[in-house]
């Protein structure tokens, strides 16, 4: 048998048609075909032993297969469960139609296919469909298809709709959600693992109540060109997400998750990852309709590149901290090269959004026509922990007609609550465009604004140059601009050092826009990194930054100029 990333089974592994008289299953739906298909794969996985060529594969033809055999016990109710080295080939045309769930099973989460630990080497492929017709499991969750522990397991080009969530009953009030596709650990005994090496390839998942595909353990686990839509939907829908990897309690993690050339449609969030998903890739994915973020994530390690987003509302990507296990899990990811675009309506808030975060970077997207910010640095609590929000990179992006109604607020804005031990730290904003292309209505926001509880320590942290502002005030007058000439005497920078230099300037507001004119801080040399933002009223600060890491600089004394430009 191949690699799961290869051809798992060979034409010479023998076929087994549920249609069989040694079988029987039916086609039309009328009666349950549960024990029939199990008793095919079971064929097949006896004859994996003795087959050198591979697995035996399990057909569905095309029809109607009522699945579960719900028994008169009032306990039982069946998944059909895939054995190792066996595919499970549902044809297109075939249906696997969940039959009713008329008593609480045994308290425990159901699934219309499963795999279980020891369920290595599987396949589930074909271009059919799953359908969990809105079944209510009343004491658990219902799953359109779970892996549980298998390693090696690949599903490809199926259907999966229509798993419903239960609202709650006396003996489980909370209620449970139905996913289509779920990933995750058979238990949490000791000796049990997470699954492991999972493909998903070219799945749809249409119509759930709670998540389309749920990462709940695993590792090496990769989504390419799957389809997430209308999830979220009930009332027991939380999170509701096109993909959500979520592990909770126990050590085990989810991680090195790759999910690539997806798409998600009218989802409560496109891709969530928690406190404990590792080392995620997210890379030319396209989000719709989303009606929270496109991506949200508590992760560490993750990225987020090359993907478009059309905003309808709230954010486009939010970077987060948050609890986990009662601590602060603060977030760090890279976001590169995106496309996120708006259409100016009332609920889009901000592109990007970044809190109780370290080690972010911003690098080489787009962000056009959004009602609100382009990125925004918002220092908050989360859940009462204190944290900060820093080493925070916002460089080479592009943002065209961002705007803010309240001509308050910058199109990258910067928020932090010292008040409450919630610092903004070590961010550098450089090499960005900032453009509004329109004369009426006009933009009159600020391309950057710093809260003014931002103290001046945390000021001192934030680089900001070579950015290029252009943009018209209101009613088409041009944006008011003066250059204040400035002197910077003869000094000697450390190594990682910094020398600062007070200009007075009169009529400067703490939330006018200033930067080296010409743009490049004047040829101090390719040592020296000069920036220069408000310090006080009438008063702006000129830093040089010294970025050789053991040699001092000295610099001449010289005179440069001061582009200052009225919000």
């Amino acid at each position: 048998m191949a690699d799961v990333y290869g051809t798992l089974f060979d034409d010479g592994g023998a076929v087994f048609n549920v249609l069989h008289t040694d079988f029987g299953a039916d086609s039309t739906g009328a009666t349950d075909s549960t024990l029939a298909l199990q008793a095919a794969i079971d064929a097949a996985s006896a004859v994996t032993a003795t087959n050198p060529r591979g697995g035996g594969t399990v057909l569905v033809p095309a029809g109607t297969y009522l699945v579960g055999n719900p028994s008169g016990d009032g306990v039982t109710y069946e998944s059909i469960r895939i054995r190792s080295r066996v595919r499970f080939h549902l044809a297109s045309g075939a249906t696997l139609l969940a039959a009713p769930i008329p008593f609480a099973p045994t308290d425990r989460d159901r699934a219309v296919i499963e795999t279980r630990q020891g369920d290595d080497d599987v396949v589930i492929d074909g271009g059919g469909t799953v359908d969990g017709q809105r079944v209510l499991n009343p004491d658990g969750r219902f799953i359109g298809i779970r892996i549980w522990s298998s390693r090696r397991a690949r599903v490809a080009g199926l259907h999966v709709r229509n798993m419903a969530a239960n609202p709650g009953t006396p003996s489980n009030p909370a209620g449970n959600g139905g996913d289509g596709v779920q990933i995750g650990l058979e238990g949490r005994l000791s000796g049990q693992y997470e699954a492991e090496d999972v493909m998903i390839e070219g799945v749809t998942v249409d119509g759930v109540d709670r998540s389309a595909f749920a990462v709940i353990y695993g590792k090496n686990v990769s989504f390419i060109g799957c389809v997430a839509r209308n999830t979220g939907n009930g009332t027991h829908n939380n999170p509701g997400s096109g993909l959500d990897v979520e592990p909770d309690a126990g050590p085990w993690v989810a991680r090195d998750i790759r999910v690539i050339g997806c798409h998600f449609e009218n989802n409560n969030l496109g891709v969530t990852l928690s406190a404990k998903a590792q080392h995620v890739t997210v890379q030319g994915c396209t989000f719709r309709g989303h009606r929270w973020a496109a991506v949200a994530t508590n992760g560490r390690g993750v990225l987020v590149q090359g993907n478009t987003i059309f905003l309808e509302r709230n954010q486009g990507i939010h970077v987060h901290g948050g609890l986990s296990g009662g601590a602060l899990v603060q977030a760090s990811a890279r976001v590169i090269g995106n496309s996120v675009i708006g259409s100016l309506n009332e609920n889009e808030r901000n592109g990007i959004l970044i809190d109780n975060s370290t080690d972010v970077e911003v690098i080489g997207n787009e962000f056009r026509t959004i009602h609100g910010a382009a990125v925004n640095l918002q220092q908050t609590p989360a859940g009462g922990a204190v944290g900060n929000l820093e080493r925070v990179v916002i460089l080479a992006n592009s943002m065209v007609d961002c705007v803010d109604p309240s001509r308050t607020t910058g199109v990258i804005r910067l928020q932090s609550d010292p008040a409450n031990g919630h610092l903004l730290r070590d961010v550098t904003i450089a090499l960005n465009t900032i453009y509004d292309s329109r004369t009426a209505p006009a933009n009159a926001d600020l391309a950057i604004s710093v809260t003014t509880a931002t103290t001046d320590a945390e000021r001192a942290t934030i680089r900001v140059f070579e950015n290029i502002v252009r943009g018209v005030a209101a009613l088409g007058a041009p944006r008011t601009q003066f250059v204040v000439p400035a002197t910077i005497p003869a000094q000697t920078i450390p190594a990682n050092g910094v020398q600062d230099v007070v200009v007075t300037v009169p009529d400067l507001g703490l939330t006018d826009q200033v930067s080296l004119n010409p743009v490049g801080g004047s040829g101090f040399g390719n040592r020296i990194v000069a920036t220069v933002f408000p310090l006080a009223a009438d008063q702006l600060r000129l830093r040089l930054l010294n970025t050789d890491p053991i040699n001092a600089v000295s610099v001449p004394a010289r005179d440069v100029r001061v582009l200052v430009t009225k919000s």
